[in-house]
């Protein structure tokens, strides 16, 4: 039977988990595009949001920005969620060695499903039409709170074939792989986030299946940050675009 603080801890929970999908959805890549370089991002470039795009049509600074904003609302996510988690446990109160056992299998499956919803958000975002990015600087920011472990060794397989390779895409796949690996190898008595891992690598890998074909033919391009003159001509034609359309 359902007390009434129990069903107000399960709708925090829940608020905590819509939360994180809703922080994970920031499109800050297509913001910092309109604010800083007055280009709408998704149509430059690659076409996608995340930071490597970012860096190549507007500068390594745009593309810092992007980056770093990406990490924080997947960490941020995360930290609300176990935020409403302990919210949620203060309801039920203590005393109850079995509720409180009950409680912590809870919270551990809530935080796996608060990285899985930032991850998600940054895929899917409603707020440009359930499309987004790819992931990577998302799901890093996400693990941070709750797999540090994790996060450091898919920071250093990322950094590693990054430099080996010079291609920004084949980091980041070493990444999704290094996720489940690192999970595997440091949490291997927390099941859901085992299970979180592979769903959302999978979904990370197949975000990235086209640089993977393209990393197959020996057709991906090594990275290169762009400037604030080619950041500044993509405004110009996108403006004259906008103008000729109008016409």
């Amino acid at each position: 039977m359902f007390t009434m603080n129990t069903i107000l801890a399960i709708v925090i929970i829940a608020i905590g988990l819509v939360g994180a999908f809703l922080l994970g959805a920031i499109p800050w890549g297509v913001i910092i595009g309109h604010k800083v370089a007055h280009i709408d991002i998704r149509e430059h470039g690659s076409g996608n949001i995340g930071t490597t795009n970012s860096a190549r049509v507007m500068g390594a600074g745009p593309g810092a920005a992007v980056m770093i904003l990406d990490i924080a609302k997947g960490s941020v996510g995360v930290l609300f969620a176990q935020l409403m988690c302990v919210f949620a446990q203060m309801l039920i109160g203590s005393g109850d060695f079995a509720m409180e056992l009950s409680f912590e299998v809870v919270r551990e499956v809530s935080i796996a499903l608060a990285l899985a919803a930032v991850i998600l958000g940054h895929l899917f975002s409603p707020f440009l039409g359930w499309k987004g990015g790819k992931g990577i600087a998302t799901a890093f920011g996400g693990m941070l709170p709750c797999m540090p472990l994790t996060a450091a060794l898919c920071l250093v397989c990322f950094i590693l074939l990054c430099v080996i390779t010079k291609r920004v895409s084949a980091g980041s796949i070493a990444g999704a792989f290094a996720f489940v690996a690192g999970t595997l190898i440091f949490y291997t008595d927390r099941i859901p986030f085992i299970i979180v891992s592979i769903v959302m690598a999978g979904l990370i890998l197949y975000a990235h299946r086209e640089n993977i074909k393209r990393l197959m033919h020996g057709e991906e391009k090594k990275f290169s940050l762009g400037s604030k003159e080619k950041a500044q001509k993509a405004a110009e034609e996108e403006a004259e675009a906008v103008e000729a359309q109008d016409g």
